[in-house]
């Protein structure tokens, strides 16, 4: 009886590990997503402004 619930207990953690993974796991691409957004967003505009020219000669 005892080993019964300890078995409940250790399926209701994995299962909550897992929901958490899954949580994690669906936020990190969508700030991959966002980031590759940002960087594909400031390529565009360094080839729109054109070539940079550093310096005050």
């Amino acid at each position: 009886m005892e080993n019964a619930k300890r078995e409940g207990r250790g399926e209701r953690e994995r299962r909550k590990f897992s929901l958490s993974n899954r949580l994690l796991l669906s936020l990190s691409s969508v700030y991959n997503k966002k980031l590759d957004c940002e960087r594909e967003r400031e390529g565009r505009r360094k080839i729109e402004e054109g070539p940079q020219h550093y310096g005050t000669e």
